[in-house]
């Protein structure tokens, strides 16, 4: 390796691509052929140190990794590929040892002034971690009309993953559009420096950002990964110190915090963000009433609840805006930084543009009772929610599952199986 040029820095890190020449005999293993570029961070980074996270989510995602390789469902969510292929994390690591060419990227007219790095040679306050090269971050391509139905379709794996790893114990904890990549056909969660992989990192976590109190917040949910995770640590009455309710919390973290750049991108319509919210918030509180009889809401049982969540979400998208621009987004390449929210408003005071799936279903049912005459055995309410079960749900390749009717509406389906 012969050195790399600078590109762009984010909170904690200054990417150089190709890669920075290593110190030799510090490389921890050889690096593939292939394209890679340079994550320069700090052994003195404000919250964690880097060395010890990537190794340890590595590990972690690759035996997750293997245990699911034949699984069935888990190859139908990941859409036939094993789940480590949805992840970027570096293939290596060394001390960096920097060219003069490095110093500044003759483009750009700068370098990384966040480690001040101003001379050539050893730095041995800095790992260079070799990453592969990946293509646009998410927040990138969609600024890009065109490019949401693609998006949209490689997303909903994403969020599957999400799940997985969520329940498996390990947390992105800063999962937003600009910490998502294209990387070929697929899209990939990168930049894994802000990683939690325990109940009592995650407490640390709400504590570090002061999420526990209103005016925390009221100061982090301007930022879009933090926007819903605020929302439900609200609502749900989440503090550190009650660690069971962080263990429910952590199944399904990033999930939430990328919902935000669902609703950012308008990708969905906030009803349907809304009522994805409400489901998150009877898992979180372990209150099945809601679905009107009860489900098993066990910290076990959790994942297999928020993937059927998450085909609910992605079959519900009713809703996408081309002409949608983003207006607050974090630049290419900047990784790290705070993504602010572009919403005009929190999700729970958004107007609903749309009824959702389950007052539509109710309203359907309210309807048809009056028009649908009565069979031999069988109800006018049994036959109008027969009526809309099939004009309401199976039109978009879904069935009912459970369902309640009255002030807050709740409908959970599950995917129709149709015979061919």
């Amino acid at each position: 390796m012969d050195g790399g040029a600078y590109l762009t820095s984010g909170r904690d890190t200054c990417i150089y691509k190709p890669e920075v020449a290593c110190v030799p005999g510090t490389l921890s293993n050889p690096v593939p052929d292939g394209s890679y570029v340079s994550r320069l961070v700090s052994h003195h980074t404000q919250y964690s140190d880097e060395r010890v996270v990537q190794p340890a989510v590595k590990a972690k995602i690759n035996a997750l990794s293997a245990k699911l390789q034949n699984d069935k469902i888990a190859i139908g969510y990941l859409g036939g590929r094993p789940l480590k292929s949805y992840v970027n994390l570096a293939v290596a690591s060394c001390t960096p040892d920097f060219k003069q060419e490095d110093l500044i990227n003759k483009t750009l007219g700068k370098g990384c002034e966040l480690h001040d790095v101003k001379t050539p040679g050893r730095r041995d306050d800095l790992t260079n971690f070799i990453t592969p090269n990946q293509d646009e971050d998410v927040s990138v391509r969609l600024q890009r009309p065109g490019n949401e139905k693609a998006t949209l379709l490689e997303l909903r794996k994403v969020f599957h993953v999400a799940a997985y790893l969520n329940d498996a114990g390990i947390v992105h904890a800063d999962a937003h559009f600009g910490n998502l990549a294209w990387m070929g056909d697929r899209i990939v969660m990168h930049d894994w420096g802000s990683a939690v992989m325990s109940v009592g990192e995650l407490q640390n976590f709400i504590k570090r950002w002061n999420l526990h109190t209103s005016d925390g917040r009221d100061e982090m949910d301007v930022f879009v990964q933090f926007l819903m995770p605020c929302i439900l640590i609200e609502n749900c009455s989440i503090v550190p110190g009650n660690k069971q309710r962080v263990e429910r919390l952590m199944k399904m973290y990033d999930i939430a915090s990328m919902l935000g750049g669902l609703a950012t991108y308008e990708l969905i319509s906030p009803e349907t963000l809304k009522s994805f919210q409400q489901g998150l918030e009877f898992i979180l509180n372990g209150d099945s009433s809601v679905l009107g009889e009860p489900m098993d809401l066990s910290l076990g049982n959790l994942v297999n609840v928020i993937h059927e969540e998450i085909d609910e979400l992605f079959d519900s998208v009713d809703r996408v805006d081309k002409n949608a621009t983003p207006t607050s987004i974090s630049p290419i390449g900047e990784a790290n930084a705070l993504t602010p929210v572009s919403l005009t408003s929190k999700v729970g005071g958004v107007r609903n543009r749309k009824l959702s799936q389950g007052r539509r279903f109710c309203k359907c049912i309210k309807t048809a009772k009056k028009t649908v005459r009565a069979l031999p055995g069988v109800t006018p309410e049994r036959g109008a929610i027969a009526v809309c079960v099939k004009s309401v749900l199976q039109t978009r390749g879904r069935t009912i599952k459970r369902f309640k009717c009255g002030k807050k509406p709740r409908v959970l389906t599950q995917r129709l199986l149709r015979r061919e």
